[in-house]
């Protein structure tokens, strides 16, 4: 064993380099066996400080003291590493062993002298020699920092440590409180994660040094542990955080920024495993991060100042002196280097410094985005001042006419609102004139005279308008005020209070009057057509929707009847939330097959036997009960349900025919179609299709169509027709005589069959020029090669005189009403209509067909 003398002249004496040194990989020799085996084979550390890095096994150093003195000395032996988990000192001295046991896994009172590193004061007798033994085994790095102290020396020496510890922890503290200040102040949160930073690294250092378990939490060293555990990684995640918010990386580089968010995420999974993983296994982890992320730092540095960020070259000078102390510190913890001051302390200061530096970076990066976002606060304010400007333009362009300036239906909308608001208001009157003749103004002169004249008429109605007392003011813009809002394309409004329908009486005719007048331009006097609609508050609305609602079907019932100005009364409203209902309800009844088919009979006049049917759809709605076809019809043209309500009606119908043909009774089948059906691509072929599929003779079916529908678009009604027909299905002109088709269109149809309308027919035997009508007609079909049905035939003289003109086929009342099928079928099997119509030589209306 090698024997140190005492000199009473040294104040500090390293053992470190001449202790002896056994490993104990399992961790199981006992002192007597260490004391007395000589097979143990102990060997010279040789190192100032043993440094054996991260290891499982425990190590036992040996050392003798002599004292050739006279007299007693005292001595404290120290080992100046805080974060030993095991640590005791075995003092063999005249056969008499001490033992003394301590280390961080400890409370802190189990040390021999109240001090952050272990403390052994020893008493040394004259003239004698003691042995030491002492033994180590701790999860993390295993280091023996060994030295032998004269005890003032000692004090002294420690004093001086703690002041210089106390001006890091100080200047730590001071970047701490200054930052977050100033994150508090400005909310950048570079500054908060600057903070944490520099928390985080200060509290490890003070953890590392055990100045936290002294002075904190001496009796909980769990805590201890576990609080170096968590602040080392701590200070990674903060790190990595910081340089990529500072050096805004995200701006510059993906993959920087990439190797950074995911060492940011390995630092959260290693913050992670300090609550769950062993002492060791987290240690390991944390140190061996700490390199990649030191080296991804340093050169994310460089690149960032290199990219123009010139805050960067105080934070690259910063992170050259922490990094050189980080990696000293991991070197030395992994026993690649000694432990000396510099390693040991290294940390600490590089720390320090870079904490200063990296303040100055901050400050000067405030400097710079101050002055920044003062330049962008005036390019704000300047950007706000022309989007004020430019917003006042857009709300005034959308509240008003671009061509007149009149205030629109939205500065309309917020004075009929304000009206019904307050309560003292008066009775009121929404007025609306429409220039009903302007799109032919339009096509005639062109946009731009068209434009000319609609400021000439807006100058002539906002003269007339503020000669009227009653006349509201909607808007006062610039000194001018508006009483005329322009609401759509040639469509004004004007409000009026106070009003009743005896002042509106008064008072349209007067503006009508007015405003009658042809416009004067380019030569031309020019008739605007000029329809005006009103409704009153109170009486016809109390909210904006329902009030202007009602003034426009005002305005469509002027319009519609021809005549100059209409107010809304309850009988013009052919609007209503019924009609919505049923458009929806229709739908769902066809989809149900809740709709029915009557069916009336058609006879020959000559031969006096039914020979064909008119099939006729029926409604009876589970709530509102019977809905007229005229009703329903014109809603399925315009949701486009009448596609498929046609196409339910053919199949049930040509049903029929069939049902029919086969009980003996060989009829036609007559259905309605409309001119939305001519416009379906495919409809020719769908009909064929029903024949085809259902295995009746196309001689057999009657598609009828109304002069109306076939004039709404000539040529098309003329080619699909004759796609019917050369296919073999019968034409008939239904109503007959009113519509707009002339008789030169008509020959050119290939129609078999006139209708003629009912009107003309019910009351030709009172009405004289009735019959006059009709038998001209007749006359003329017959000539023309048509046959010709009477519709509407009531009773027996109208009967008989239709028989004296010759005409061809009769339906109506008089014969029979129509009906479901099975009452159609009872009646074929009884009445005197049907007599002989089994007969295959009977035919049709069209002719006989044969099967």
């Amino acid at each position: 064993m090698v024997q140190v003398e005492i000199m009473g002249h040294e104040s500090r004496i390293a053992l470190g380099s001449v202790v002896e040194v056994v490993e104990d990989p399992a961790g199981r020799l006992t002192f007597e066996q260490v004391r007395t085996e000589e097979s143990l084979k102990w060997t010279p550390s040789r190192q100032p400080i043993p440094n054996f890095g991260y290891t499982d096994s425990a190590y036992w150093f040996r050392v003798a003291l002599s004292n050739p003195a006279e007299n007693e000395m005292e001595r404290f032996l120290v080992v100046a590493y805080p974060l030993i988990d095991d640590l005791t000192l075995y003092r063999l001295e005249n056969n008499q062993v001490q033992q003394v046991q301590t280390g961080d896994t400890r409370p802190f009172a189990t040390r021999p002298l109240s001090n952050r590193n272990f403390v052994f004061p020893l008493k040394l007798a004259p003239k004698s020699v003691t042995y030491l033994y002492i033994r180590t085994q701790t999860e993390g790095s295993t280091q023996l920092p060994l030295d032998l102290w004269e005890p003032k020396a000692f004090h002294a020496m420690d004093e001086e440590i703690l002041g210089s510890h106390s001006i890091y922890y100080g200047m730590m503290l001071v970047m701490v409180f200054y930052n977050l200040f100033l994150y508090l102040s400005i909310r950048e949160s570079a500054y908060l994660y600057y903070v944490g930073f520099v928390f985080s690294f200060a509290a490890t250092q003070a953890a590392m040094n055990g100045v936290l378990f002294q002075y904190f939490y001496p009796g909980l060293p769990q805590l201890h542990q576990f609080s170096v555990l968590l602040l080392v990684p701590l200070s990674i995640l903060f790190t990595s955080v910081f340089s990529l918010r500072f050096l805004k990386l995200e701006q510059l580089s993906q993959r920087l920024t990439l190797i950074m968010k995911v060492s940011i995420g390995l630092a959260l999974v290693t913050v992670a495993g300090a609550f769950v993983l062993p002492y060791g296994v987290s240690t390991r982890l944390s140190v061996a991060l700490a390199v990649p992320i030191c080296v991804t730092i340093l050169v994310a540095g460089p690149y960032a100042w290199y990219k123009g960020n010139t805050s960067a070259r105080y934070f690259v000078a910063a992170w050259v002196l922490l990094l050189i102390g980080i990696i000293m510190a991991v070197l030395n913890k992994f026993g690649v280097i000694p432990r000396n001051t510099l390693t040991e302390y290294g940390l600490q200061w590089g720390s320090a410094l870079e904490a200063v530096l990296l303040s100055f970076a901050l400050a000067d990066r405030l400097n710079r985005e101050r002055e920044a976002r003062l330049q962008a606060q005036r390019a704000i304010i300047d950007e706000a001042n022309r989007r004020e400007q430019a917003e006042e333009r857009l709300i005034y362009q959308a509240t008003h006419h671009g061509l007149n300036g009149f205030p629109n239906s939205s500065i309309l909308r917020v004075c009929i609102e304000n009206l019904f608001r307050d309560p003292a208001a008066e009775p009121f009157a929404l007025v609306l004139v429409h220039l009903r003749r302007f799109h032919e103004i339009n096509k005639t002169l062109g946009h731009e005279n068209a434009d000319q004249v609609l400021k000439l008429v807006s100058r002539r109605l906002q003269l007339c308008v503020a000669e009227s007392p009653y006349a509201l003011v909607m808007e006062n813009h610039g000194n001018q005020l508006h009483r005329v809002a322009h609401i759509d394309g040639v469509t004004f409004a004007v409000l009026l209070s106070p009003a009743s329908e005896a002042s509106l009486g008064t008072y349209l005719p007067d503006l009508l009057e007015l405003l009658i007048e042809p416009v004067e331009f380019d030569g031309l006097r020019i008739d605007l057509g000029i329809v005006i609609g009103a409704a009153l508050s109170q009486t016809h609305g109390d909210d904006v929707a329902t009030l202007m609602r009602h003034a426009q079907i005002g305005l469509d019932a002027a319009e519609r009847k021809d005549c100059c100005y209409a107010i809304y009364a309850r009988s013009l409203d052919s609007y209503s939330a019924k009609r919505l209902g049923l458009m929806g309800d229709l739908r769902k009844s066809l989809q149900d097959d809740e709709l029915t088919l009557n069916f009336q009979p058609q006879v020959d006049m000559k031969q006096g036997v039914v020979t064909g049917l008119e099939a006729l759809i029926r409604w009876n709605h589970s709530q509102h009960g019977f809905i007229p076809p005229d009703e329903f019809i014109p809603m399925a043209e315009a949701t486009g349900l009448i596609k498929p309500l046609t196409q339910w009606v053919l199949e049930k119908a040509v049903a029929t025919a069939v049902q029919l043909l086969e009980s003996g009774f060989r009829l036609t089948v007559s259905v309605n179609i409309s001119a939305v059906n001519l416009r379906e691509p495919l409809f020719v072929k769908s009909v064929s299709d029903v024949l085809r599929r259902f295995r009746l003779p196309e001689n057999q079916l009657v598609l009828e169509i109304t002069e109306s529908a076939i004039m709404a678009d000539p040529d098309l009604a003329l080619k699909v027709l004759k796609e019917l027909h050369e296919r073999g299905i019968q034409i008939a002109i239904d109503d007959f005589g009113t519509g707009q088709s002339s008789l030169s269109y008509i020959r050119k149809l290939p129609a078999q069959e006139i209708k003629m309308d009912k009107s003309f027919v019910m009351e030709m035997d009172k009405v004289t020029d009735d019959a006059v009508i009709v038998r001209t007609t007749l006359s003329m079909c017959h000539n023309l090669g048509y046959r010709m049905v009477a519709e509407g035939i009531e009773n027996d003289d109208v009967y008989r005189l239709l028989v004296e003109m010759d005409c061809d086929f009769a339906q109506g009342y008089f014969m029979a009403r129509p009906m479901p099928l099975p009452a159609l079928q009872e009646w074929l099997m009884v009445s005197q209509w049907s007599a002989g119509c089994r007969k295959a030589s009977l035919g049709s209306p069209l002719g006989n067909p044969s099967v």
